[in-house]
């Protein structure tokens, strides 16, 4: 059972700042350290997809920047194709999310179904991850300091 510690710092680091802000250009660095983000914070998130408030910050602030993210891109169609798998896990995670939230008593079906999403998208990265260096990203830059 997760201590009130655990979710607040859960919490902490799942809160993004300037939602509002005008979005950052697309490159395919940015979406390597998009992944990378996702990767961390899921990660964290799995371990208490039961709480309710870290459902909603995810599903509210995280996913949908990717989730979202339709081919095709202006990043051009090799990057896409490497994109397509983490995109509909983003998606599938998303749905249950929101199905997650609608349900007034989420049950261990509903958990389990949450859990599977974040490790199914989970396992994509590291196959999109490989793509998006033969396309250019480097992962050895860290983000901008803004983003962190």
């Amino acid at each position: 059972m997760p201590t009130p510690d655990d979710i607040e710092k859960a919490l902490s680091a799942i809160a993004t700042e300037g939602v509002e802000e005008a979005p950052e250009p697309l490159t395919v660095q940015s979406v390597f350290w998009r992944l990378d983000d996702l990767d961390k914070k899921l990660r964290v998130f799995h371990r208490m997809a039961d709480n309710r408030d870290l459902q909603f910050e995810v599903m509210t602030y995280e996913l949908p920047s990717f989730a979202n993210l339709r081919p095709p891109t202006e990043l051009g169609v090799e990057v896409d194709k490497g994109l397509i798998k983490p995109i509909a896990a983003a998606t599938l995670l998303l749905k249950s999310l929101q199905r997650a939230q609608r349900i007034v008593v989420a049950g261990p079906q509903v958990l389990d179904d949450i859990q599977r999403c974040i490790d199914r998208f989970l396992q994509t990265l590291p196959q999109a991850r490989a793509h998006l260096q033969l396309c250019g990203a480097d992962p050895k830059l860290s983000p901008p300091a803004d983003e962190l």
